[in-house]
């Protein structure tokens, strides 16, 4: 069969891969009826077991929702995650809104939805320690119980504003550069309107490190390095630190591209440093080496890491100096500069950028071999190729002329469904093998 081109590689480079977590997901149908206070039918609402505000335009939109009908009623098919269910239902006009908290073993019975009136509830956002709003910030909103968040309002501007039935709710509020807080709201049906003003977010450690030395860490023990290895060890290089834990699925997946990154930049090691700074849930490297042994095998492809691997000092579950940084989430990777000040937090993207770049005849075989792991439905042949060019952060571009000869549409749908970790040459193959294409380095 002859084959077109599907896509020219340029400078190819694979990120952390990315998982399907629909298989730790639970599908239910859920039916039911929206009525108001008098108990006559709602048609035109919209009942959703997710909402979102758009933090550009600001409106709220349910996700995956369902619109009830003349009497009222809706169908939903959903996947769930945990074992409570909160639906929540607004009229069209949205000034009416109600919630309920469901047990999943009791969905198989019709809900009924009450509205009420619905209230209006916004804020500002403040850090003492940034002197001004965080760069930006995200508010979750969760039924008292804490058993279902029911909505998220994410914002570039510190502030936030949503539309939520009456009831006792708690609300997590979080950002970039900034500590969580948690604060119990109630609204009532008497308040339309309710500003909880300019609530304060703590700025972290690291943020207010930002060009500075941050304080010493404290290890327990130190592999490729000496066991009181410390960031002044390493002046004149640029060093990423990345703070992660065995346990953490993206951290362990993140080390693949990490150690094919080292690999590729093996000519400039006398630039730079990788630390990987590992938490406080393992005493020491004997404990760390068994609980990674499968890792090892299957995700890094029997390769030990090439750079230091620093331990944490044991103090709680965290250890004492993710306690001391504030890690909040894991992997958090810092960059510091040849002088040992913090740059903040950073991917090897930043850290590449430093560096002399790569040949072409260097990078492009290491990115056909480079390993990839994903799950793909029935995804669009130019999406697909949209989404390898992102996670690679090169440009991948479609031959027009080439589909066009062939008779290939860019939008038709590649019939595959895989979840597996492969060689990004084996998922090319398997994405244009059923249109007679290929795809060439260019």
């Amino acid at each position: 069969m002859r084959r077109g081109i599907a896509a020219a590689l340029g400078m190819l480079y694979l990120v952390g891969p990315v998982w399907n977590a629909a298989a730790q997901t639970r599908i239910v149908k859920v039916e039911g009826r929206v009525t108001a206070a008098d108990g006559a039918p709602v048609p035109g609402a919209t009942v959703a077991s997710f909402w979102k505000v758009d933090e550009k335009t600001g409106e709220q939109t349910g996700l995956e929702g369902a619109t009830t009908d003349a009497d009222g009623r809706f169908q939903l098919k959903l996947d769930v995650y945990r074992p409570e269910l909160a639906l929540m239902a607004l009229d069209s006009a949205k000034k009416n809104g109600g919630l309920v908290l469901a047990n999943l073993d009791d969905v198989a019975k019709p809900i009924e939805i009450a509205l009420a009136p619905a209230v209006r509830v916004h804020g500002r956002f403040f850090s003492k320690g940034l002197d001004k709003a965080p760069p930006w910030t995200n508010v979750y909103m969760w039924v008292f119980s804490k058993k279902a968040r029911v909505i998220a309002n994410s914002s570039f501007k510190g502030e936030f504003s949503m539309i939520l039935p009456p009831g006792e709710y708690f609300m997590n509020a979080y950002g970039s550069d900034v500590r969580s807080i948690g604060k119990s709201v109630t609204l009532r049906t008497d308040e339309s309107d309710l500003d909880l003003g300019v609530l304060e977010l703590p700025a972290t450690v690291i943020a207010m490190h930002k060009g500075k030395e941050l304080p010493p860490w404290r290890l327990s023990d130190a592999r490729g390095a000496k066991k009181d290895v410390t960031l002044a060890d390493y002046r004149g290089k640029w060093v990423l630190v990345d703070f992660w834990g065995y346990w953490c699925g993206p951290c362990v997946r993140q080390f693949g591209e990490l150690i094919d990154f080292y690999e590729m930049h093996a000519a400039d090691r006398d630039k730079f440093e990788i630390l990987a700074f590992h938490d406080g849930t393992v005493k020491d490297f004997a404990e760390m080496d068994e609980k990674l042994a499968g890792t090892k095998r299957s995700i890094w492809r029997g390769r030990d890491l090439p750079f230091p691997i620093l331990l944490d000092a044991q103090e709680d579950d965290r250890g004492a100096t993710v306690k001391a940084y504030e890690i909040q989430a894991f992997p958090t990777s810092l960059l510091f500069d040849p002088e040992g000040r913090l740059v903040g937090q950073a991917g090897i993207q930043s850290l590449e950028k430093k560096l002399p770049p790569v040949p072409m005849s260097t990078r492009i075989p290491r990115a056909l071999d480079a390993y990839v792991a994903l799950g793909v439905e029935s995804i669009p042949l130019d999406n697909a190729v949209k989404f390898f060019s992102q996670e690679a952060h090169i440009p991948i571009t479609i031959d027009a002329d080439s589909l066009k000869s062939a008779g290939v549409d860019p939008a038709v749908v590649v019939p595959l469904k895989l979840s597996a970790g492969l060689s990004l040459r084996s998922w090319l193959e398997l994405m244009l093998e059923p249109f007679g294409l290929e795809a060439r380095p260019g």
